[in-house]
């Protein structure tokens, strides 16, 4: 027997990738970007926010930084890759990070992680980090 209910045919719909050009240097919106660029200044926003401060996103935007302060250096560099990777995923056009290392840096505290994000289907572009620990 057939049930008599209506077939719903659903489509995903990628939506295009626009939005406003944000000049973090200063502090500015400037007209617009696309594409790559508007994927880079996306992860850019992700890895400045704190996963969960932040009302106007949900619980799964950011990343969670906060509770490595005060950890030892080992352990904080340990789990970066995963939580950057974990951030990252949170926007459907990144795939992931590769090339991932931490840069030795002067300041006994913060660690600075270099990597590419691999984002499709416009390609990859290199990013850099710091962490305070």
């Amino acid at each position: 027997m057939y049930n008599d209910e209506p077939v719903i045919d659903l489509q995903a719909i990628t939506y295009p990738s626009m939005t406003y050009r944000m000049d973090f240097a200063n502090r500015r919106i400037r007209g617009t970007v696309d594409g790559l660029e508007a994927i880079m200044q996306a992860a850019v926003k992700i890895l400045m926010t704190e996963r969960g401060v932040c009302d106007l996103y949900g619980t799964d935007y950011g990343i969670e930084r906060a509770d490595l302060i005060g950890e030892p250096r080992d352990y904080a560099a340990a789990v970066l890759p995963e939580r950057i990777n974990d951030a990252l995923s949170a926007d459907d056009r990144i795939r992931g990070i590769s090339n991932f290392e931490i840069l030795p840096d002067p300041r006994k505290n913060v660690l600075v992680c270099r990597y590419d994000v691999e984002a499709a289907p416009a390609g990859s572009f290199p990013l850099q980090s710091e962490v305070y620990i």
